[in-house]
C-alpha cells in the first residue's frame, strides 16, 4: 500500500509496532477466529473457531460480534450486533491483550482529510463537528472490555490515538491473509482525489456550511417497507439541510420532516416498475450529488387496481384491468366477470387483458368483476356488460371467369354459383351485365334475410331453369343465376355428378338457402344431408357464434377461425353433390299413423310400400298396403297398380305422391321432405282422414 492511498484500511499492532496494513476492497468481506478457513487465524483458546466478521457496504464500515462467549471490543467497549466503525477505534478479541498481533486499528483517510480541510478552513462562527458532537453515554454495567493493565497496551494505545502516519513493518509470525468487505468507492489516482477533497472541502467551508462525511451510524427502520409507508432515518451524523434527497431505487422520496438525527420520508410506489412480491431495493440519501448514505431495503410490492377501461364492455370483447404491481405470468393470474371465468389474455406489472365471458344474449348487465394473484385478492370493481356486438359476416361476392362462357360468383368461402356470359375482353375485361345483376342480387338477399327469414331462394322452372331470391320484403323474384346447358355441362364435368345434370341447380339452390340460414337468419344449417361436409361447416361456425355470445350468425372472429384445410373442404363440399341426390327411384316402406278406414279397429297398424320409377322430376310407379292386427295376423288389400307424383327440389327437396281411387283408400295424396334415404311428410284421403307418414328407401334403383 502507498502512502497517498485514500482507501480505508486496518493497521494490525503487536507492541508498538505496525505489523501489517490491510485495505478494504470493495465487495469482500472477512471473518477472524481459529478455524483454519478464517483469512486471520488466532490461536487462542478465548477465541472462537469464527470469531467476528467485518461488513462492508453502501452505509459504511462495519464489525460483528458472532454470538461468542468472550467477545468483541471496539474502544473498550463490547460489540453488540454490527457497530459502525470510525477511524481511529480500536478493535479487541476475547480477552488477549497487547502484544499478541489482535490489537486492530481502524483508520479512513479520506474522511480525516476532509476534517482537516474543514479546520484549516474553519469560519470562526462554525463549530467542528467534533466540537460539536454530544458526549458519549456512560458505558453500562458488564459491558467493559479488558482492563489495559500492562505496558504494551498502554503504548499501543497511546501509538493509535495519534493522527501521523504509521510506517509499516514486516510481522513475525502474524497471519498474512486479510480479506476485508470495503465501501463500493470507484477509486481513482490519488492525485485526483486530494484535488476533488480540496475542491469540495474549501467550497463547502468557504459557504458556510459544515463539512459532513458519508453517514457512519444511522438506523433505518423499518428496513421492510411498501408504498407510502412512513420510514425513519435516525442517527447523530444527520444534520438538517435543504439539499438533502432521499431515493429509493430511482425514484425520489417525499420528505416529511427532518431534524437534527432523524428523517422522516414516505416511501416511493415502485409497483409500475416491478411486479407483486419482494424484491431487494436501495435507499440513498444525498447531499448536492455526494451520497452520505445507503443501504439495502426490502420492498414488497402490493397489486393495486386502479382503473378498468372501458366501463362498459360487449361478451367477446377485451377489458384493460389497469394498475400496479401485476404479474407478466398470465398463468397467475385469476379472474372472474359475474359468475364466470374470464380468459386472461395478457398481463404485465400494469395492465392484465381479459376476454368478457358470453354473460347476455339481450339487454346490458352489470356484474362484478374480480382479479386475484395468488392470495392476493382485488377489490372488487362493477362492470356492465352489453350483448355482443358483431353483427353476421357480411358475404361480400365478387365475379370471375371460369371456364368459356361460363362466369362464377364467389365468396370468401367459395363459389356461390355459375353463370353463362360472354368472355372477358382481355384479362382485365369486366364482366357482363348478368354477371354482375347476379352478384348484386345475391348480395341483396343475404341482406334482407337478416330481418325478413321469409327471404328464401328457389327454381324457377323453363328453359333454362333459373334460380331466384324471393321473400316480403323483396320488391319482385331477383334473379341470381341461369342454369343454362353449356353451364350445366361444366358444373357436371367438374363435379363429377352421376345422376341427372338438371338435378344440380337444385343442390344450388339448397347449398346457398343453407348458407342464408346460417349468414343471414342466425339459424342452424338443416337442408343439406347430415354427413355433408358442406353443412358440418357450417354447424360449426353456428356454433362458434353462439359459444361466443353471438345469435348463431358468424361474425368474422369465426370465420377467420377456420383452418385452410376446413376452407377447401367447403369449397369443394359446394359441388361434392350426393351421388343419387335428385333421385327417389327405388322400394320404399313405412307406416302410415292414425289410419283407419271405415270400422276398422284403430290399433291395426298399416304399411305402406312404393315402387317408385323416375324420369326427371316425373314419378310413376306402384303401391302395396298390409294390415297388422294386433293378433298377429296380416292382411294385405288389394295392390294399387299405378301411382303418380313428382319431385319439387328447391329450398327444401320434396316428393308429392297421389294414389287414384282405389278401396279402402280412395283417393290418397302423400307428400313429404326428402332427407337422403328418407321422407318425412303427411297423408290426406278424400274421406278427410289426415296422419303422419315415415317412409325410408329399402332399395335404391
Amino acid at each position: 500500500m502507498t502512502a497517498e492511498s485514500l482507501k480505508p484500511r486496518f493497521l494490525l499492532l503487536q507492541g508498538e509496532q505496525v505489523v501489517s496494513v490491510r485495505e478494504i476492497e470493495p465487495g469482500q468481506d472477512w471473518k477472524i477466529g481459529r478455524h483454519p478457513q478464517c483469512p486471520v487465524v488466532v490461536q487462542h483458546p478465548s477465541v472462537s473457531r469464527f470469531h467476528a466478521r467485518i461488513l462492508c457496504d453502501a452505509s459504511g464500515v462495519r464489525i460483528e460480534d458472532l454470538s461468542t462467549a468472550n467477545g468483541t471490543y471496539v474502544n473498550n467497549k463490547k460489540v453488540e450486533g454490527a457497530v459502525p466503525l470510525r477511524s481511529g477505534d480500536l478493535i479487541r478479541l476475547g480477552q488477549l491483550k497487547n502484544p499478541e498481533p489482535i490489537l486492530v486499528k481502524f483508520e479512513d483517510p479520506s474522511s480525516q482529510l476532509l476534517d482537516a480541510l474543514a479546520e484549516q478552513h474553519s469560519d470562526p462562527g462554525i463549530i467542528p463537528r467534533q466540537a460539536a458532537s454530544a458526549p458519549a453515554p456512560p458505558r453500562p454495567v458488564g459491558d467493559e472490555g479488558p482492563t489495559v493493565t500492562d505496558e504494551g497496551d498502554r503504548a499501543a494505545l497511546a501509538q493509535a490515538g495519534r493522527s501521523a502516519a504509521v510506517q509499516q513493518k514486516k510481522p513475525s509470525g502474524v497471519p498474512s491473509a486479510l480479506r476485508l468487505i470495503a465501501q463500493p468507492v470507484v477509486w481513482i489516482p490519488v492525485g485526483g482525489v486530494l484535488m476533488i477533497a480540496l475542491a469540495i472541502g474549501l467550497w463547502l467551508v468557504i459557504g458556510g456550511q459544515t463539512t459532513q462525511r458519508p453517514w457512519q451510524s444511522v438506523r433505518v427502520e423499518p428496513v421492510n417497507i411498501r408504498a407510502g409507508w412512513r420510514v425513519a432515518l435516525r442517527g447523530p451524523d444527520i444534520v438538517p439541510s435543504d439539499d438533502i434527497k432521499v431515493w429509493v431505487q430511482s425514484r425520489e422520496a417525499k420528505v416529511e420532516g427532518m431534524t437534527h438525527g432523524e428523517i422522516h420520508f414516505l416511501a416511493p410506489d415502485l409497483g409500475g416498475d416491478g411486479e407483486s412480491g419482494m424484491s431487494t431495493v436501495t435507499l440513498q440519501v444525498d447531499r448536492n450529488g455526494i451520497v452520505l448514505f445507503r443501504q439495502a431495503l426490502q420492498y414488497e410490492v402490493v397489486p393495486e387496481v386502479k382503473a378498468v377501461n372501458p366501463p362498459e364492455a360487449a361478451v367477446g370483447g377485451t377489458v384493460s384491468v389497469q394498475g400496479t404491481g401485476f404479474v407478466r405470468e398470465v398463468s397467475r393470474v385469476k379472474a372472474k366477470i359475474g359468475q364466470m371465468q374470464a380468459q386472461v389474455l395478457s398481463a404485465n406489472p400494469r395492465e392484465i387483458q381479459l376476454r368478457v365471458p358470453v354473460l347476455t344474449r339481450s339487454g346490458v348487465v352489470e356484474v362484478p368483476l374480480e382479479v386475484k394473484i395468488g392470495d392476493w385478492t382485488a377489490p372488487i370493481v362493477s362492470l356492465r356488460v352489453r350483448p355482443r356486438d358483431t353483427q353476421c359476416y357480411p358475404l361480400a361476392f365478387t365475379t370471375g371467369y371460369a371456364a368459356e362462357k361460363v362466369w362464377e360468383v364467389r365468396h370468401v368461402l367459395g363459389v356461390a354459383t355459375y353463370a353463362e356470359g360472354a368472355p372477358p375482353a382481355g384479362e382485365a375485361g369486366a364482366s357482363p351485365g348478368s354477371v354482375r345483376t347476379a352478384m348484386q342480387n345475391l348480395t341483396t338477399a343475404f341482406e334482407k334475410a337478416a330481418k325478413d327469414p321469409t327471404v328464401s331462394f328457389e327454381i324457377r322452372d323453363g328453359m333454362p331453369l333459373t334460380v331466384v331470391a324471393t321473400g316480403s320484403s323483396l320488391p319482385r323474384s331477383l334473379e341470381v343465376a341461369r342454369w343454362t346447358n353449356t353451364v350445366l355441362t361444366m358444373v357436371k364435368a367438374r363435379s363429377r355428378f352421376e345422376g341427372d345434370a338438371t338435378f344440380i341447380p337444385y343442390w344450388n339452390v339448397m347449398v346457398l338457402n343453407d348458407m342464408l340460414n346460417v349468414f343471414g337468419k342466425a339459424q342452424t344449417p338443416s337442408l343439406l344431408p347430415a354427413d355433408s361436409t358442406l353443412r358440418s361447416v357450417l354447424q360449426k361456425l353456428y356454433d362458434r357464434s353462439v359459444e361466443a355470445g353471438g345469435t348463431g350468425c358468424p361474425g368474422p372472429d369465426e370465420v377467420q377461425t377456420l383452418t385452410p384445410a376446413e376452407r377447401d373442404q367447403f369449397q369443394q363440399a359446394c359441388w361434392n353433390i350426393p351421388r343419387d341426390f335428385g333421385s327417389v327411384a327405388g322400394t320404399w316402406e313405412g307406416v302410415l299413423a292414425n289410419f283407419s278406414p271405415g270400422d276398422a279397429a284403430e290399433d291395426v297398424k298399416r304399411v305402406l310400400r312404393l315402387h317408385i320409377r323416375q324420369r326427371g322430376m316425373a314419378l310413376s310407379g306402384s303401391a302395396s298396403v298390409e294390415e297388422v292386427r294386433p293378433e298377429g295376423i296380416r292382411w294385405s288389400p288389394p295392390a294399387i297398380p299405378t301411382i303418380s307424383g313428382r319431385m319439387i327440389l328447391g329450398s327444401q327437396a320434396r316428393i308429392e305422391i297421389t294414389f287414384p281411387h282405389n278401396q279402402p283408400f280412395r283417393v290418397t295424396r302423400l307428400t313429404g321432405s326428402l332427407q337422403g334415404d328418407a321422407i318425412e311428410g303427411t297423408y290426406s284421403t278424400e274421406a278427410g282422414t289426415r296422419g303422419n307418414c315415415r317412409m325410408m328407401r329399402t332399395v335404391a334403383e
